[in-house]
């Protein structure tokens, strides 16, 4: 009886195609078990480079929800509480615009830092360097800031504090205008704030 002989090139291809198929079923059967969004790994978290090339993790929106966004009134009628009131605001500090004050200790109504201006009230930008009240008022009304903002030179914003940060002060609520100067090297903004008291 003649002995058959092995096709050698065949059975490679063969074997080949057999752990292929051995690498799909795995690599789809990762896929499967892989945690999602409701499992064990949060899906609010995005992975971000520090300066020194480290990665970390930070949540993919962290931008404060106003607690305090009714009340504008752009038909108001606003009394002047102070004028052209200079701050030197360096990162990483509150800003308490009531008083007003830098590196509020208790609660402030917007935080800078490497994101920028972020507000804890009703905010908007303002489309006038001399915005009225009732301008600020109209600007949060129509146009809310839904984002941190940058500073940069000429930027104005316009912010209204929280009524009951206010009353806890003893102090008037204040819809308040924010004109940014100048930005120097170690990023300390230089800003003059004008604001007024809300009527109630």
């Amino acid at each position: 009886m003649a002995t058959r002989s092995v096709n050698i090139p065949t059975l490679v291809i063969a074997i080949v195609a057999l752990v292929c198929s051995v690498l799909s079923l795995v690599v789809a059967f990762g896929r499967t078990t892989a945690p999602t969004s409701s499992g064990d790994e949060p899906s609010s978290l995005v992975t971000q480079t520090t300066s020194a090339g480290e990665p970390t993790q930070t949540a993919a929106s962290t931008f404060a929800t106003p607690t305090d966004t009714g009340g504008v009134n752009p038909q108001a009628n606003y009394t002047l509480s102070y004028e052209d009131k200079e701050l030197h605001i360096p990162q990483n500090v509150q800003v308490d615009l009531d008083e007003p004050r830098v590196n509020a200790q208790n609660s402030g109504d917007f935080h800078y830092d490497y994101r920028g201006f972020q507000t804890n009230n009703a905010a908007a930008v303002a489309r006038s360097s001399n915005a009225t009240p009732q301008d600020c008022a109209d600007a949060i009304q129509t146009s809310p800031l839904t984002q941190p903002i940058a500073p940069s030179e000429q930027l104005v914003l316009c912010i209204q504090t929280s009524s009951d940060d206010a009353s806890e002060q003893g102090v008037s609520q204040k819809l308040a205008r924010i004109s940014i100067k100048s930005i120097n090297k170690a990023e300390v903004v230089t800003a003059l704030v004008t604001a007024w008291d809300v009527p109630t």
